[in-house]
């Protein structure tokens, strides 16, 4: 697994941040690009999870 997306998964248990905030500090340019990767790697959207 992408170590961006493992990040982003410990960023949103954290309940603290919007997708858009952890998908900059992840290093995606935009919250759209971010959720599909999200989706392709672990089957379900960031909201979902």
């Amino acid at each position: 697994m992408s170590k961006r997306i493992q990040e982003a998964k410990n960023l949103i248990l954290k309940n603290r941040y919007s997708i858009t905030e952890i998908a900059g500090m992840c290093g995606y340019s935009n919250a759209s690009k971010f959720s599909a990767v999200f989706k392709k790697i672990t089957g379900i959207s960031p909201r979902e999870f």
